[in-house]
């Protein structure tokens, strides 16, 4: 003889309002999980771009300085050159 758990409708229909929920609350996580990892990667990236800017802006000055350190060196010769008779 088969011995049966007694389930009722009543559990059953218990059993499957749990499941949807259990889907919609993960579906729900999930999209407000994506958001924010959406907007916080956007936050990261506005400052980062920032400062790739003011990097190359840096880098730029740093070679407009070291080439006008050689133009001034280049003068400084010709004009000691020139003094000499």
């Amino acid at each position: 003889m088969p011995i049966a758990l007694p389930v009722s409708a009543e559990d059953v229909a218990d059993a499957l309002f749990m499941v949807v929920t259990s889907l919609v609350g993960f579906l729900i996580g999930g999209v407000v999980g994506l958001a924010v990892g959406l907007f916080a990667g956007d936050a990261y990236l506005d400052p980062t771009s920032r400062i790739a800017d003011l990097e190359a802006a840096v880098n730029g000055l740093t070679r407009e300085r070291d080439e006008s350190r050689e133009r001034v060196a280049e003068l400084e010769d010709d004009r000691s050159a020139g003094d000499r008779p």
